[in-house]
Parts: C-alpha cells; structure tokens; sequence
C-alpha cells in the first residue's frame, strides 16, 4: 500500500509542480539562454530533471513518479518547440 501511495503522491503533486516552474522558471530560463546561443532540447532535460530532484526528498517513488512525468513534458516541450530546427538547419547546408 505504501507503494501505491508514494508513486500516486509523485504522479499527482508532479504535474502540477512541472506546470509551475515550466511556466515560471523553464521558460524564462530557456528565453535567457537562446538569447546568448544556448537553451536547445539539453538545456530542456537538465533543468527539468534539476528541478524534480527535489521530490527525492519525500522518497524514491516519489521521485522517479516525478523525474518520469518531467522527462515525458520535456519530451512534448522538445518536440513541438523545436520540431522547426531540423528543415531549418537542412535549408542552411
């Protein structure tokens, strides 16, 4: 039961927590980076993972729920944030 409940507090605390700080870190870190020619998909996974480290504290379920949940919205961010890059580095050779 104890299991149940540590991976449930990680998958519902997780989302919500991703949102916020994807909203009011993630993002203006990206736009901060781009502005100096860094914040590619990297960037995206590393600060996504930083922040979910945290939810270790509460335990390894509870972590991994939320390091699962920030790699799969920083797969969706990746993906259709720079789906453009690919044609646009293709077009440039």
């Amino acid at each position: 039961m104890e299991l149940v409940k540590g991976i449930a507090l990680g998958a519902v605390v997780g989302p919500v927590y991703i949102f916020l700080c994807g909203l009011f870190v993630i993002a203006p870190a990206l736009a901060l980076l781009r502005h100096f020619g860094f914040g590619g998909p990297f960037f995206v996974y590393a600060i996504s993972i930083a922040l979910a480290v945290p939810f270790f504290a509460n335990g390894l379920l509870p972590g991994l729920a939320v390091v699962a949940l920030a790699l799969s919205a920083s797969y969706a961010f990746c993906r259709f944030a720079y789906s453009g890059e690919d044609d646009r580095a293709i077009a440039d050779l």
